[in-house]
């Protein structure tokens, strides 16, 4: 093995454990955070699946002072309260189980960056850090709802439809 082999073969190793360990600095600390702003939305729906997974938005809602039914209010697709159905039918309803199930998504989200960047630039690591460390991914990545799961959709979508599409944004 060359010398120029072995950089390549551990510097994607030692690019990966960065990545993975500045999420998680920058993510655990707010596991016990409280569930605020929209959570609760998400939250009813999830315990709503738990009883009729079939008819998910099938219920009343008192969001502000007026009871209207729960799918004039969640404009939203139903994915993540499934998620949390299912996690919290496995790990319980206390906000760090919930924010530690949410981190999944959100890894996930740091790693197709880095993937889409690669491909699109010379210095994936520098574009994935500085996503990651943006304020709207920190504090999305702190809450029980659908955005991070749309970021992680977003990403599919520009790989498989190719570089142009991405480029085309910037």
């Amino acid at each position: 093995m060359t010398m120029d082999q072995y950089f390549k073969r551990y510097s994607t190793q030692y690019t990966a454990g960065a990545l993975i360990a500045l999420f998680f600095l920058s993510l655990v600390p707010y596991l016990n955070k409280a569930f605020h702003i929209d959570d609760t939305i998400f939250l009813w729906t999830a315990k709503h699946i738990q009883t009729d997974p079939i008819h998910f938005y099938n219920f009343m809602v008192n969001w502000d002072g007026t009871e209207m039914p729960m799918w004039t209010r969640n404009q939203n697709p139903p994915l993540v309260s499934y998620y949390i159905a299912a996690t919290s039918y496995l790990m319980g309803w206390s906000e760090s189980a919930l924010h530690f199930a949410l981190l999944a998504p959100a890894l996930a989200v740091v790693a197709g960056t880095y993937f889409l960047a690669k491909g699109l630039c010379s210095k994936p690591f520098l574009a994935t850090v500085s996503g990651l460390m943006t304020p709207v991914f920190l504090v999305s990545s702190t809450t029980i709802m659908s955005d991070v799961l749309i970021d992680n959709v977003q990403d599919i979508v520009h790989r498989n439809n190719g570089h142009d599409i991405v480029q085309s944004q910037l």
